[in-house]
């Protein structure tokens, strides 16, 4: 084994299937080294799906990461994928170089990892060139995933192979261990390892079509969070893709004493627990205790927000002291929907919904933090901007809010998204409009999305917030 591994600097060139060598060839750049080009070739198009930046303009993230490797054609030495090799050995077609790459874009949500063989029939104007086919492609639209606990969550992967037996794979892992969680035998059709909740979705495709291979995870909780490897087996080739599940769960705030009666100066004393949540780091706002002035007696005003756009939360918790007679604390929150509370107690001034595109990836919804000053434009720049989509097309798409039994809430541009939506319900999705509708006004287009309002954070890993009072 090396004691390093040493990187060099390649080029990727993709083209559709060939019908013959162009008569150009592109130009190299010419600090590569000889052998660091590949022209691959790719019937099916999966590594044609990569998303690029529009443009040629692109964010720090947004480019892709490529690695291509030296590969070499074995068969398997799994249960599920030994009749796949009855005969034990190799046939002469796996002679000659061959590679794998994988190109991840996570930002743009797909992943794919090609077997690549090499053509050495067909020769370059260029000997620094290397000519492949794409044998094997394994890709994922999910290459990362949040769920709430107690969701069923769907884990997408797929792969392009020429007609022929295959065997399928999903292992687990996390923090170094691992157990597989579904294993189908292809060649007898049965599943050899089926644990309980997981679900495959099998779907072959013809000649030059993709395969469904996802797997559906029921009722996922913590144990769930972690690492999901998609493998899949032809004879003497395999490739895999790796999928990321993130848990998360809001927390539950209450106020102890609840409710909290006051007397004419006596001092008061209010805990304020956070708990029930998932993972374990919370990013919350210090109390603030406003003092407002009121005849015939002083009142004051304890609030505790927590806030997180990331992990798909937001909650607030409110107590009113009032001098004179006893009155009782009020107490409301923010998720997931506008709640009942008593009469002035102010609301949470932000909201977490769910949003989608109604593009090619419409069922990938995001989560989305809404405040109290935030209008159309403006959340429509945030879906566009978590989907990877250029902020410049905000004025061609409409806001949608989807509403029980298949009704819907178009907002206008003027529209406050956070009062004007219906308390029903957190998903939207992101619509592009049809030709007789107006588009936005110059004014209301943003130019990249903005949070209107942010707030002082702590960590903390649950905790109680006491304060004594007057």
């Amino acid at each position: 084994m090396p004691s390093s591994v040493t990187q060099r600097r390649a080029l990727l060139l993709l083209r559709g299937a060939r019908g013959g060598l162009p008569e150009t060839e592109p130009e190299l750049p010419p600090d590569l080294e000889p052998g660091m080009v590949f022209d691959i070739t790719d019937p099916a198009g999966a590594l044609h799906r990569v998303p690029l930046p529009a443009g040629g303009r692109s964010k720090e993230g947004e480019l892709p990461s490529c690695e291509i490797n030296a590969y070499t054609p074995q068969e398997a030495h799994v249960p599920w994928a030994a009749g796949l090799t009855p005969e034990r050995r190799s046939p002469l077609g796996l002679g000659g170089p061959w590679f794998i790459s994988s190109v991840q874009a996570p930002a743009r949500d797909y992943g794919v990892s090609a077997v690549l063989k090499s053509e050495e029939a067909a020769m370059s104007q260029q000997p620094a060139v290397i000519m492949a086919t794409a044998v094997l492609s394994v890709f994922s639209r999910t290459p990362h995933l949040h769920s709430r606990l107690g969701w069923d969550v769907l884990l997408d992967c797929g792969f392009t192979a020429p007609p022929g037996p295959f065997s399928v794979e999903w292992r687990y892992q996390y923090r170094g261990a691992g157990r597989v969680v579904l294993a189908y035998d292809g060649v007898s059709g049965r599943a050899h390892v089926a644990e309980e909740g997981a679900q495959l979705f099998l779907e072959e495709g013809r000649a030059g079509a993709d395969t469904n291979v996802s797997l559906r995870l029921s009722q996922v909780g913590v144990r769930h969070e972690g690492t999901y490897i998609c493998t899949i087996y032809l004879p003497h080739l395999h490739a895999q893709q790796a999928l990321e599940l993130r848990i998360t769960e809001p927390p539950m705030v209450t106020l102890h004493p609840d409710p909290l009666s006051v007397a004419p100066g006596a001092p008061a004393e209010l805990a304020c627990e956070v708990s029930g949540y998932y993972p374990l780091d919370v990013t919350s706002v210090h109390p603030e205790l406003k003092r407002k002035a009121r005849r015939g007696g002083r009142s004051y005003e304890e609030l505790c927000t927590i806030c997180s756009e990331q992990d798909n939360y937001s909650l607030s918790r409110q107590l009113l002291f009032q001098g004179g007679p006893r009155r009782p604390a009020s107490c409301g929150s923010a998720f997931p929907a506008p709640p009942t509370r008593e009469p002035g107690a102010p609301p949470s001034d932000c909201r977490i919904i769910r949003a989608r595109m109604a593009l090619h990836n419409g069922s990938l919804y995001k989560s989305i933090l809404v405040t109290s000053q935030d209008k159309t434009p403006s959340v429509i720049a945030k879906v566009l901007e978590k989907h990877g989509q250029e902020l410049g097309a905000a004025p061609q798409f409409q806001l949608v809010q989807l509403l029980p039994e298949g009704k819907e809430l178009t907002f206008p541009p003027t529209a406050n998204i956070f009062y004007a939506m219906n308390g029903s319900s957190l998903d939207f999705v992101l619509r592009p409009k049809g030709p007789g509708e107006p588009p936005l006004p110059p004014s209301a287009a943003p130019r990249r999305a903005e949070l209107s309002a942010t707030f002082p954070k702590i960590k903390a890993t649950g905790r109680k917030l006491a304060r004594a009072l007057f």
